[in-house]
Parts: C-alpha cells; sequence; structure tokens
C-alpha cells in the first residue's frame, strides 16, 4: 500500500520538503524562471534563501504553499 504524502506541519519540515526537491521544489523553480526570468544559477540560489528562512524558525503552518510562495516573492 502507497502512503499518502503528508502535508508539512512545521517550517523546518517544509524546508525538509523543498531541499528534499519534490513537487513543491519543481514548481516554485517553475514559477522563479518563468516569473522572474532568472538564470539557473540564481533559481538554485532564491530557493536556498527560501529553505534558510524557512528554517529560522519551528512554528506550525496552516497554509505551507501559500507561505513558500510569499516567502519565495519576498526573496526575489
Amino acid at each position: 500500500m502507497d502512503a499518502e504524502p503528508r502535508t508539512p506541519r512545521t517550517r523546518l519540515e517544509l524546508a525538509e520538503n523543498i531541499a528534499g526537491r519534490g513537487d513543491l521544489c519543481r514548481r516554485m523553480e517553475a514559477h522563479v524562471r518563468h516569473r522572474f526570468r532568472l538564470s539557473a544559477p540564481e533559481v538554485d540560489d532564491v530557493i536556498q534563501d527560501v529553505v534558510l528562512e524557512l528554517m529560522r524558525y519551528e512554528e506550525p503552518v496552516r497554509d505551507s504553499e501559500g507561505l513558500v510562495f510569499r516567502i519565495l516573492h519576498l526573496r526575489t
């Protein structure tokens, strides 16, 4: 039986999910490349900044995707 992916509950779990290059990370990369026309190394830097920002505090997350894309836009 395949386990259904669990939604990250904390900022740290969300950072681990993105660092693992999952689906959310791929969507973030595509969004940044399309919206801001950044090169691959610049996209990697922005994603790394988002992961580091998420790791700053261990607190619950209600809307993980919303939080990630908000931080992403603040970092670009």
